[in-house]
């Protein structure tokens, strides 16, 4: 049993490092669109 929680926990921990990753990625949109408005 103490391993099935251990094995959940790091499922848990990777999936929300994964998804971190993924959220962090559409981060870098938003400084391009701060470039644009400066060139209009």
């Amino acid at each position: 049993m103490h391993i099935f929680m251990i094995f959940s926990l790091l499922t848990l921990t990777a999936v929300t490092i994964f998804v971190a990753s993924r959220l962090n990625e559409p981060e870098a949109q938003p400084v391009k669109i701060r470039s644009k408005d400066q060139e209009k």
